[in-house]
C-alpha cells in the first residue's frame, strides 16, 4: 500500500465517534476530524476491515450518518479489506498469543491483523485493549497503535 502518502487504519470506534458526533473527548474528535480532512483532500490513505461495516451499522445511526459512512467507504483513497484466510490466520495467532495474558476480542484481533498485513503507518483507535498492547505484537509485528493525532501533530509527523 505504499504510495508516498501516510496510510492509516481506523478501528470501528473511530468511525463511531465521528458519525455520532461524540463530543465527550474533544482531543479525540479534533484528531479524527483532522484525519478526515486529510482523507477529503486525498493527502492520505485509509484502510479498514469489512467487519467495520458490521460493527458500525449494528448501532443506531441516523439515516444521514449511515449514508455518510457508506459514501466514505466508496472513496478511492479508502480501502475495505475483506476478512480472508491471511487475516484470519494472523488474527488467530494474535488472539492465541494474548489470551494467556488478557482476553482480546475477535474483532480487535481482526482489526489488528488487517492493519499489520496492510503495513499501515498507524492504527487509530480509542480502545484501551488495543492501545495498551505492547509492541511488537506477538513479539514480532511492529505497528504504531495510537489515537488519531491532533492536526498539527500529524502535519509535523508527515511533513516532507
Amino acid at each position: 500500500m505504499k504510495s508516498g502518502k501516510p496510510v492509516y487504519y481506523w478501528d470501528t470506534c473511530i468511525f463511531l465517534s465521528l458519525l455520532t458526533n461524540d463530543r465527550k473527548d474533544a482531543s479525540l474528535i479534533e484528531g479524527i476530524e483532522g484525519i478526515a480532512r486529510a482523507i477529503d483532500k486525498k493527502e492520505c490513505l485509509l484502510v479498514t476491515s469489512t467487519i467495520t461495516e458490521v460493527e458500525v451499522l449494528q448501532g443506531t445511526l441516523s439515516a444521514v450518518a449511515e449514508g455518510n459512512f457508506q459514501s466514505a467507504l466508496k472513496r478511492r483513497n479508502v480501502t475495505k479489506v475483506s476478512v480472508n484466510s491471511r487475516v484470519t490466520a494472523l488474527a488467530r495467532e494474535i488472539r492465541d498469543f494474548y489470551n494467556s495474558q488478557r482476553k482480546l476480542k475477535t474483532p480487535d484481533a481482526i482489526h489488528l491483523a488487517t492493519a499489520i498485513l496492510y503495513s499501515v503507518d498507524e492504527l487509530h483507535t480509542n480502545d484501551p485493549h488495543l492501545l495498551n498492547l505492547v509492541n511488537p505484537i506477538c513479539n514480532k509485528y511492529t505497528i504504531k497503535i495510537c489515537r488519531p493525532p491532533l492536526p498539527r501533530q500529524a502535519a509535523l509527523q508527515f511533513s516532507p
